[in-house]
């Protein structure tokens, strides 16, 4: 399955544009946001259990934010005298919705970008590595809850497919919890 790229940044930066009027009635100007990650390749059937994410976001309005995150996940299994090292680095941005409901804030995204996935065999003192990198959609969504001033607890779940360019494809679903520090508020 191909994806029509320009379609998909049209109408991010639609969505975006609905935003842009209400800047300043944002609480927070933005936000910083990392924690460790959970992933499950479907393509490869393998589980990720090492792996962590970084992201900022500036907001928009009180509801409409834009995101970039940073996340990799890593898995290393030795078969006899050789290691195999698997990480998948994923380098996305896109628009967050969010709504209050209370003591809890949830949202939900649309990331879009890259993912580079990684391969490296080491044995009998060689090695040996394979990379490619793709565009990437994640869409998810999860809950943000307020523990302290500006800085909240973070629980989420995003599916992944990345399109490689062989059309094959990689189908991951990702966990993760994380802190979330708020700046910058009226």
């Amino acid at each position: 399955m191909r994806v029509n790229v320009e379609m998909v940044a049209g109408i991010v930066g639609l969505v975006v544009l609905m935003g842009v009027p209400s800047v300043a009635v944002a609480q927070n100007a933005g936000e910083i946001a990392g924690g460790y990650q959970f992933m499950r390749d479907f393509a490869l059937d393998e589980n990720f259990p090492a792996g962590w994410f970084v992201s900022g976001a500036g907001n928009l309005s009180d509801n409409i934010a834009l995101v970039g995150e940073v996340s990799g996940s890593q898995k290393s299994e030795s078969f006899f005298d050789v290691t195999a090292d698997a990480d998948i680095l994923a380098f996305l941005g896109g628009v967050r919705v969010g709504a209050s409901a209370g003591p809890v804030i949830p949202f939900a995204q649309v990331l879009v970008g890259g993912a580079r996935a990684k391969v490296t065999l080491r044995g009998f003192g060689e090695r040996e590595s394979s990379s490619e990198t793709a565009f990437a959609l994640q869409p998810g969504g999860g809950v943000d809850i307020p523990f302290a001033e500006n800085v909240s607890a973070r629980a989420m779940v995003d599916y992944r497919r990345i399109f490689f360019h062989d059309d094959s494809g990689a189908n991951e679903v990702r966990v993760a919890v994380g802190i979330v520090v708020g700046f910058g508020g009226n």
